[in-house]
């Protein structure tokens, strides 16, 4: 559910632009909430598109993050009429922000563009309550081979093939396992205060300390395991889980 009140903020469209990917924006609305979701999969055998139409339709937010791996393109996807209910809901909404994932790559020529309501980008910083915050998808921070598209489009045909055989969710096997060096990242990221990431599928919120600073990580989860997605207002980020009906 969209904040009606709220005025989306002007995105440079043009393709010849030379703004780098890493959008900014501030905002000075105090009430203004944005609501960070990823690794949808979206066309992927065990993708919870009922729990991801019952968050879009239920919460009220003002900008909507989709912190990649949204399609999931790396699979041979399959839509139902539930996705054409997801994509009609993310279609209406005044302001979202698409950071492109290792699994709809497809999309890389349109970072720093926009199509219609979405704002395409590798990474997204903005400003909430004099707090800094940067999102990315997080497949950067991942092994060398998770980004080596050729070896992973053949291991996807694969996993689907096995999913679709044996009807086994291989997301419940655990092969994102996170081993991010957090205080490495925030060295190279010393004016941001919180980072955000998805691909990992580890819904989680931590803090580390480096040189009397506080910085946050937290990662959004996924929508093919967990069902989990963030909320930040008013410089908070806080993590949520969509109840089980």
């Amino acid at each position: 559910m969209v904040n009606a009140s709220y005025q989306p903020l002007i995105f440079n469209s043009n393709l010849n632009s030379h703004i780098k990917p890493s959008v900014i924006s501030s905002n000075l609305c105090t009430t203004f909430r944005r609501l960070v979701m990823s690794d949808l999969h979206l066309g992927s055998s065990y993708c919870n598109e009922a729990d991801i139409l019952n968050t879009l339709e239920t919460e009220t937010f003002d900008q909507l993050i989709l912190a990649g791996d949204i399609i999931d393109f790396q699979r041979i996807p399959k839509f139902t009429k539930t996705s054409l209910k997801i994509f009609e809901c993310i279609s209406s909404i005044n302001d979202v922000i698409y950071i492109i994932g290792n699994h709809d790559n497809a999309f890389d020529k349109f970072s720093n563009s926009q199509l219609l309501n979405i704002k395409f980008c590798d990474q997204y910083e903005f400003v909430d309550n004099n707090k800094r915050f940067k999102v990315e998808h997080g497949n950067n921070f991942d092994c060398n081979i998770i980004n080596c598209v050729f070896f992973m489009n053949i291991l996807c045909v694969f996993a689907n093939l096995i999913e679709n055989l044996f009807k086994i969710n291989l997301h419940n096997l655990n092969f994102f396992k996170p081993n991010l060096n957090l205080k490495k990242i925030f060295q190279k990221n010393s004016h941001i205060d919180t980072i955000i990431m998805g691909h990992f599928h580890h819904p989680e919120i931590s803090i580390t300390e480096i040189n009397n600073k506080i910085y946050t990580y937290a990662n959004c989860g996924d929508f093919v395991k967990n069902s989990s997605y963030l909320i930040i207002e008013d410089g908070v980020v806080s993590l949520k889980y969509v109840s089980s009906t």
